[in-house]
Formats: C-alpha cells, sequence, structure tokens
C-alpha cells in the first residue's frame, strides 16, 4: 500500500522538476543563435585574421575587399547552416573585422559583436548592395607579386586546392580557433 502512494508522488515530484527546467533550457538555446549569419561571421573572421596579419607582415597596403576569399564568401558552408546568402553575408562582416585585427596585430577575438549580427544585404559572391560603400578591390602591385602561387603545389591541399602559406611567427599569448 506505502508504495502505490509513493509512485504518483515521485511521478508528481519528476514533473515538476522537468518543467521548472523547460524554460531556462529554451533561453540557453536562445542565447547561442547560430544560424548563417553567425556561423558565417566566425569563419570569416578568423580567415580575415590570417589574412591581414600577413598583408602587414609582408608590407602590403590593407585591402580586404581584393581577397578571392573575401569575395566568394563561401569557405566552410554547408547547406544545414542555412541561407548562403545570409553566411556569405556574415563571412564578409566577419572578414572584414579580422582582416582589420589581423593588420593592426590585434588579439584574435572571432566571438560575435555585442548584439549579434545584423544582416546588412550583401548579394551573392560579395557583390555590394547599392546602400553600402563598395568594398576596397584594388590591389597593389606588391601585393598582387607577393600573393602569387609561385613554389606551391598546384591543388596540393585545402578547399577547392588553396593553400595557406606561412603567416608568420605569432605572439606567445595568441589564441586561434579553428572550425
Amino acid at each position: 500500500m506505502k508504495t502505490s502512494r509513493r509512485f504518483p508522488a515521485l511521478a508528481v515530484a519528476l514533473a515538476l522538476a522537468l518543467a521548472a527546467c523547460a524554460p531556462a533550457a529554451a533561453a540557453r538555446a536562445q542565447s547561442q543563435p547560430y544560424g548563417a549569419l553567425e556561423r558565417g561571421y566566425r569563419t570569416g573572421y578568423s580567415d580575415g585574421y590570417q589574412s591581414g596579419w600577413t598583408d602587414q607582415l609582408r608590407g602590403a597596403r590593407a585591402d580586404y575587399g581584393g581577397k578571392p576569399e573575401y569575395q566568394s564568401a563561401d569557405r566552410a558552408y554547408i547547406a544545414a547552416y542555412g541561407s548562403l546568402e545570409d553566411y556569405r553575408d556574415g563571412y564578409q562582416q566577419g572578414f572584414e573585422s579580422g582582416y582589420q585585427q589581423g593588420y593592426a596585430r590585434q588579439g584574435f577575438n572571432s566571438e560575435l559583436p555585442a548584439g549579434g549580427v545584423a544582416r546588412r544585404g550583401a548579394g551573392p559572391r560579395g557583390q555590394a548592395d547599392a546602400g553600402r560603400e563598395p568594398a576596397q578591390g584594388n590591389v597593389p602591385d606588391d601585393a598582387e607579386e607577393s600573393s602569387s602561387d609561385s613554389g606551391r603545389a598546384p591543388n596540393s591541399g585545402g578547399a577547392g586546392g588553396r593553400v595557406a602559406g606561412p603567416a608568420g611567427p605569432l605572439p606567445s599569448n595568441a589564441v586561434l580557433t579553428v572550425e
């Protein structure tokens, strides 16, 4: 008889505990929205940071707009992330921010900006909307020469056969995020 009274009490206690945990789990899920825009931003930031750091080491003029990665803005994209257009928009925003941080040799921080990443309407293949200034696109002659693929084996790894060249020494306190 005692066992039959304990079972309903345990069931009610368990149901109440689960009901109390549900809002906390929903809040956690909403606090980390990683859609195509956010994933693109983080990947673009990482790529832009490395590109900016390399340009600064080479003594090249700061110019993210002429980079093929910035223009295609689709590295590491998979359909499960969401819209390719959103991913490209986020990638370009992240690339710009990362490039500027890397070129200035500031610390690596691929965290999303305060308030999140807002859609700004980049078109396909990195073309800017009419309401936005076009990206810088002129690469100085010396930067083109230094970024040539001479000395690299064709199609020797990486997505699309791209191979990253040496980026130079990193400071001892550098934090890198690999996706």
